[in-house]
């Protein structure tokens, strides 16, 4: 009977082990995705920030261009 408590403990003992190692793998990669999905932010406020200002315009009668 002492076995078999032995062996499950072992058993339990090695699952939650897994258990938290698997845990901190998903942890990083959800940290990992924050920190892109911020940087992702910070880039797109500054393109959305940008201000053009055009003060010469021209294009050539007929011709789908415009110079700036």
């Amino acid at each position: 009977m002492g076995l078999s408590v032995a062996i499950s403990g072992g058993i339990i003992l090695t699952t939650l082990f897994i258990a938290v190692f698997a845990l901190s793998g998903i942890t990083d990669t959800i940290l990992t995705m924050g920190d892109a999905s911020t940087q992702s932010s910070q880039i797109e406020k500054k393109i959305f920030d940008t201000q053009i200002s055009m003060n010469h315009v021209t294009s050539e009668s007929g011709s789908p261009t415009l110079n700036f």
